[in-house]
């Protein structure tokens, strides 16, 4: 049996067909497919060790050793789940664990290897009134540690959950543009609430903004905004232009997305790759590496 779609032309067999069929009549919309591989609850056991070794340190003021182990075990919790998610990608074809465990190993493990193994309150450099100056001892790094094992553990536990559901078949239930020149219109309303942070807020014209924006990396020499976060503790509705800004990123995935599968004219794939180019080169100008392999691997 032949079947076609635009240029495309699929050729099936009477038994594939009816597999196929047959497949697709057991599966829901935003359930669990045919073949999925669940993941066993006993991997939230895997987090306990570490979660009581900071526990302990936090609770008796702080034990360096115990937030070494616990960082430690946390560690290797995280890597061997991130390297079975990997084994079992083709069972499950979804981010979530890989986003948990992976994004945890990098950042979280990472930060902690980097700054705070081996942690020395007494060491001279550092020492201001028997602490960092920002404040940090044994016993924040415990409690720290004790928070970030929890955490994981309501991460992973959300791995588990499918009352929420809903959710999913709500996405998948939202109609697709009719026509390719819609979706490229969605691409440009997207881009444009990107740009609304370098056009009202910041002291420089917007070409200018972001010209410094690309080639600030982690130095002091990008755009001066008008508005943003006031700390770790926000108190101005400006620190919600990071999630503008952010927005922008997903833009450029979608618009190479749409220039690749979607764009019937070389004009619009020529937008839509500029975009791509800008908003690359904005995540580029961040030095974050979340955002930089985000819209290289999505590419």
């Amino acid at each position: 049996m032949r079947t076609s779609a635009g240029n495309l032309t699929f050729l099936y067999d009477d038994q594939t067909d009816q597999v196929a069929s047959t497949w697709a009549a057991s599966t829901v919309p935003g359930e669990w497919q045919p073949g999925y591989h669940e993941r066993s609850p006993a991997i939230l056991l895997c987090f306990v060790p570490s979660l009581v070794l900071s526990g302990i340190s936090w609770q008796m003021g702080g034990i360096q050793f115990f937030n070494d182990a616990a960082f430690g075990l946390l560690c290797l919790v995280l890597a061997g789940l991130f390297l079975r998610e990997l084994a079992m990608f083709t069972r499950r074809l979804g981010l979530g664990g890989l986003v948990v465990f992976g994004g945890g190993l990098i950042w979280w493990c990472y930060d902690y290897g980097t700054h705070w193994l081996g942690f020395d309150p007494n060491r001279s450099d550092i020492k201001v009134d028997g602490s960092l100056s920002l404040g940090v001892n044994p016993a924040i790094l415990g409690k720290a540690l004790y928070l970030h094992c929890l955490f994981a553990i309501f991460m992973t536990a959300g791995l588990f959950l499918r009352r929420f559901m809903f959710v999913s078949r709500g996405i998948m239930r939202l109609p697709e543009p009719y026509t390719s020149f819609g979706l490229f219109v969605i691409v440009l309303i997207v881009f444009g609430v990107s740009m609304i942070p370098y056009v009202f807020f910041t002291r420089d014209d917007p070409l200018t903004a972001i010209v410094k924006t690309i080639s600030q990396g982690y130095s002091d020499k990008g755009t001066e905004w008008t508005a943003g976060r006031t700390g770790n503790v926000n108190y101005s509705w400006g620190g919600y232009l990071a999630q503008l800004v952010e927005l922008g990123y997903v833009g450029g995935v979608l618009a190479m997305f749409h220039a690749i599968l979607f764009a019937k004219s070389w004009i619009q794939r020529i937008i839509c790759i500029g975009i791509f180019a800008i908003q690359a080169a904005l995540a580029f100008g961040t030095g974050a590496r979340g955002v930089i392999f985000c819209l290289s691997v999505y590419r």
